[in-house]
């Protein structure tokens, strides 16, 4: 498990080098970091409009004992709280807007890689692909939106134990979030059904979990962020091709055998 998850972490950087080194590809980079970009400065806008407000409103139901000796750390913790929902906020919605175009990088290190003649091309299928990644992405973003807003739920009620029950739920969630949508990229271009994509995670559980663990850590990187969705979906592509694991009926079989 320990290994397969450092040759997950590593699969990123596998990625990362694969795209970097092919300038034909950057464009499948532009896109993403050009929308990774408007959707950070959108949150970090909102968490900025947001702060003065909030710690305002925190004060404002304290005893004043209490506000003069808390205040301080009452803003710490507020900042702190904003900039964790800025960051899940920032990630899903990189991810919904940058599905297309990852799934068309993956597409292409695939063709590359594999040798296999692209698909035609068309503006139809182009609009169809766009569609449907958006689609996929979207059933995927509202799964971790509501897990994540469970998670804050609790760490908000329960002290201590849920804050920290919360925070350690949070990075399994996101890193598992990170791989499921890395691997989609692969993944929906090949109509996989959901039962299919969750067997292939079981079997490769520990490599999975590392990819998503490098790409939710870049994705509070400065700069790596803007990147590190394309560099995952980019080593989870080249990872799903060296298992040679591209048969969904064995994958589905695979998972029905072990459940029954």
């Amino acid at each position: 498990m320990v290994s397969d998850f450092g040759r997950g972490v590593a699969d990123v950087q596998r990625g990362a080098r694969f795209v970097l080194a092919r300038p034909r590809l950057w464009v499948w980079l532009a896109a993403p970091a050009a929308v990774a970009l408007v959707v950070l400065a959108g949150v970090v806008w909102l968490a900025v409009a947001w702060a003065s407000p909030a710690i305002d409103a925190a004060a404002a139901v304290l005893p004043d004992a209490v506000e003069r000796v808390a205040a301080g750390a009452l803003t710490v913790v507020l900042i702190a709280l904003l900039a964790v929902a800025g960051y899940f906020a920032f990630f899903a919605i990189a991810a919904l807007l940058s599905a297309p175009f990852n799934e068309m990088l993956s597409e292409a290190i695939e063709v590359e890689i594999t040798g296999a003649p692209p698909p035609p091309s068309s503006l139809g299928r182009l609009v169809r692909d766009v569609a449907v990644g958006i689609g996929h992405a979207l059933r995927r973003v509202i799964k971790y939106a509501a897990t994540v807003a469970l998670l804050v739920a609790v760490g908000a009620v329960v002290p201590v134990v849920g804050a920290i029950a919360s925070a350690i739920g949070g990075v399994w969630v996101t890193a598992q979030f990170a791989a499921y949508d890395a691997y989609d990229a692969v993944w929906a271009r090949k109509g996989w059904r959901y039962a299919d994509k969750l067997a292939y995670v079981r079997r490769h559980r520990g490599r999975a979990l590392g990819l998503g663990a490098a790409i939710a850590a870049l994705m509070a990187v400065p700069g790596f962020n803007l990147l590190a969705l394309s560099f995952g979906a980019a080593g989870a592509t080249l990872a799903f091709v060296s298992t040679g694991d591209d048969n969904a009926a064995a994958v589905a079989a695979s998972s029905a055998r072990a459940t029954g």
